[in-house]
């Protein structure tokens, strides 16, 4: 099994239709700057690679607030060991969630998620089942998980249109073992994918 960079996985994602963070690839000082002055200083740095250490062990991402700060941590970050580039992403609002699609050789495949935050019960509901995934099964996992009331119907919608897009491409991709979305974020507008791991048969 092939497990596929954040960066490749973002870019597969993007190439299915879905709709991804804007961000940038970039590997030295000139190209941070560059990246910058396209996306804006309010943004994400994170170390793109393969065999990264856990983020416990080392810093992996940075939230940039100046230019000085960013070159500061550019330099930081080009030290991890498995460093192939930095990936600089535009921060999204909206509320998180992670999906989780997978295929199993001894079963259907199964979808996983959850709200990142927290609902009225100061709970993380999370919610599993096995495919097929229509909007019957789907709107059941949704009351489970117990959405906070702070999320719209417009958003929850959204949500929902996303998770059966998503299960659909799973399908129609066999080569595809495991799609790991975390976070999704989620406005009145759309389901944005934000960081994605994706393996391969």
């Amino acid at each position: 099994m092939k497990e596929l960079s954040e960066k490749d996985s973002l870019n597969l994602l993007e190439r299915g239709g879905f709709e991804v963070v804007e961000r940038i690839f970039f590997l030295t000082r000139f190209g941070l700057k560059n990246s910058l002055r396209k996306v804006g200083i309010d943004s994400i740095m994170k170390v793109s690679g393969r065999n990264l250490p856990s983020k416990t062990s080392e810093k992996l991402v940075s939230n940039l607030k100046t230019y000085t700060g960013a070159l500061i941590d550019f330099k930081h970050l080009k030290k991890c060991k498995g460093f192939r580039g930095i990936i600089l992403k535009k921060k999204i609002n909206g509320k998180e969630f992670f999906v989780l699609v997978k295929r199993n050789s001894s079963s259907k495949p199964s979808l996983t998620f959850g709200y990142l935050g927290t609902n009225e019960e100061n709970q993380k509901g999370i919610s599993f089942k096995l495919f097929p995934i229509n909007k019957k099964k789907l709107n059941k996992m949704v009351k489970e998980v117990k959405f906070p009331k702070t999320i719209s119907s417009r958003s929850k919608k959204n949500f929902e249109e996303f998770v059966l897009k998503l299960c659909k491409f799973i399908n129609e991709n066999s080569h595809i073992q495991e799609i790991e979305i975390d976070p999704l974020f989620v406005n009145e507008k759309s389901s944005i994918i934000v960081n994605s791991k994706i393996k391969l048969e």
